[in-house]
C-alpha cells in the first residue's frame, strides 16, 4: 500500500518535490499526500488506511500481541484497499 501510494504522489509530482512528505512508513501520510495529488478521498479507503497505519505504526504484523480489542480482518482490509487505490491510480495515470 505504502509503495502504491508512494508512486501515485512521485507520478503526480512530476519533477517536482513531494509537498509534505511523510516518514516513517506514514500510510495516512502518504493517503492525504495522494489525496492532495487528485486522489478522490473516499470514507471507506480512509478507515482502512487509518487502521493499517496504526497497525503498522505499533509493528503488528511483524510483532504481533494482543490487542485491546478485536483485530480486523487484515488479509480483506489490505487486499480490497490496494487493489482499489491501484485500479484507481491506473485509471487517473492512464485513462482508457
Amino acid at each position: 500500500m505504502e509503495l502504491a501510494l508512494k508512486a501515485f504522489a512521485f507520478h503526480s509530482a512530476g519533477d517536482g518535490p513531494i509537498v509534505n512528505e511523510p516518514t516513517h512508513h506514514d500510510l495516512m501520510g502518504w493517503y492525504k499526500v495522494a489525496v492532495s495529488y487528485g486522489l478522490e478521498d473516499e470514507r471507506t479507503v480512509s478507515e482502512n488506511v487509518s487502521v493499517l497505519h496504526e497497525l503498522h505504526k505499533i509493528h503488528f504484523l511483524r510483532y504481533p500481541k494482543q490487542l485491546p480489542g478485536p483485530v480486523p480482518n487484515l488479509e480483506v482490509i489490505v487486499d480490497q484497499t490496494v487493489e482499489h487505490l491501484i485500479s484507481t491510480f491506473t485509471q487517473i495515470i492512464n485513462p482508457r
